[in-house]
């Protein structure tokens, strides 16, 4: 799962599809420029950090990251990434973190172990960053032009450029890195974009599509449809076909539970909270909720689901088996987006108006501690963290 935009996907006017795959013409006839990249190390001397039992939160307008020995819950120290980390992702092992601040062509790569930075100049304006699920490369994507770079993480070397759909809403990886798929506004169905060409593929028919996530078991997708009926869309991501759609329960996105059995489906304007299952695809009950609620984690062997709101300054908590609400944790301010720890028995969230992160025992369904951050704490990030598929 992943932490959606807030707010109900956009009612613009959608255009038309583009016709064929002229217009994503492959990168080998593009130059592209080498990447600049400056070592650049952290200000403070501190020891070595095992990225992959680390957390890392940013906070509102700062370069500055904390980072946190999540088996201790303990704040170890601070990162300067140079840049204002408005979009953050972390390698599944925990290695390298990558960080853009939607405004400039840099790109901030860390490596958290030796707590340094350096940095790189893009062909691009990255404004989404998307890394493959065997984290060697690294998706930086100018939303509004389309343009998109693909990185080898590690060296930061740029292996490919190649122009995507204009206004593009959501993009995932195939399971084996391979393949793009892309929705936009200006794209009639869900584009397939082959990294090692930079060509468009294949066509998943359908409306335009403003989400997509993959599900975990990696062969199958879903996707929110941006015409007036806002469908849930059953994606088979490996025959490029419609496997079930399901409407009559907009949503601010869709997210997958860890073990993939079912579908949290949030809707910020009605307040309320689906709980769907996956096979078949339908619909389970409808649960209040409360206004701005757009994002929703699931937590311990799929039997938890927490929802937060900003306006309400809480977590909602669901029972998944039984498909009922099971009430909610008072916050201390505006809850940002959080992270589940890998097992999916802590979860993770910051509070801006606190400067704290609160945990959550999820097995126990209440909030076990705090841990003071400093400023205006917004976003959580975690390697391998539960229930993790876009």
């Amino acid at each position: 799962m992943r932490a959606a935009p807030s707010g109900r996907p956009s009612r613009r006017h959608v255009l038309g599809g583009l016709a064929g795959a002229t217009g994503f013409a492959a990168a080998a006839a593009f130059s592209l420029p080498r990447p600049s990249v400056t070592p650049q190390a952290d200000a403070s001397v501190a020891p070595a950090t095992d990225g992959r039992r680390t957390l890392i939160v940013t906070a509102r307008d700062s370069t500055s990251v904390a980072l946190i020995a999540y088996d201790e819950n303990r704040l170890i120290g601070h990162l300067d990434l140079g840049i204002v980390p408005l979009e953050l992702r972390m390698s599944d092992g925990g290695v390298l973190l990558a960080a853009a601040d939607r405004q400039s062509r840099q790109l901030a790569v860390a490596e958290v172990a030796a707590r340094t930075v350096r940095r790189l100049d893009l062909p691009c304006r990255p404004t989404r960053l998307l890394v493959s699920p065997d984290g060697a490369t690294l998706a930086a994507i100018d939303e509004d032009s389309g343009e998109i770079a693909v990185i080898e993480f590690r060296s930061g070397r740029i292996a490919l450029c190649f122009p995507g759909p204009a206004h593009i809403r959501a993009v995932i990886f195939s399971p084996d890195g391979a393949l793009l798929f892309v929705g936009a506004d200006t794209f009639q169905g869900v584009a397939v974009f082959d990294l090692a060409s930079g060509r468009l593929a294949a066509t998943i028919d359908s409306p335009p599509v403003v989400d997509l996530v993959r599900s975990p078991n990696g062969r199958e997708g879903f996707a929110i449809t941006a015409d007036p009926q806002h469908a849930i869309l059953h994606l088979d991501l490996k025959a490029r076909s419609v496997l079930g759609r399901l409407t009559g329960r907009p949503a601010a996105g869709v997210f997958t539970t860890g073990f993939g059995r079912y579908l949290l489906l949030p809707d910020p304007d009605a307040g309320t909270m689906t709980i769907a299952s996956v096979e078949p695809l339908q619909p389970g009950p409808l649960l209040a909720a409360a206004a701005g609620v757009s994002t929703a984690y699931s937590a311990w062997f799929d039997t938890v689901a927490f929802v937060p709101s900003a306006p309400a300054h809480k977590v909602f908590v669901y029972d998944l088996e039984a498909g009922r609400n099971d009430g909610a944790i008072a916050l201390a301010g505006r809850p940002g987006f959080g992270s589940m720890s890998p097992v999916g028995d802590k979860f993770y969230l910051p509070v801006e108006d606190s400067g704290e992160v609160v945990v959550i025992d999820t097995r126990d369904r209440r909030q076990t501690g705090t841990i003071s951050v400093g400023g205006a704490p917004v976003r959580a990030v975690i390697a391998a963290g539960y229930g993790i598929c876009h």
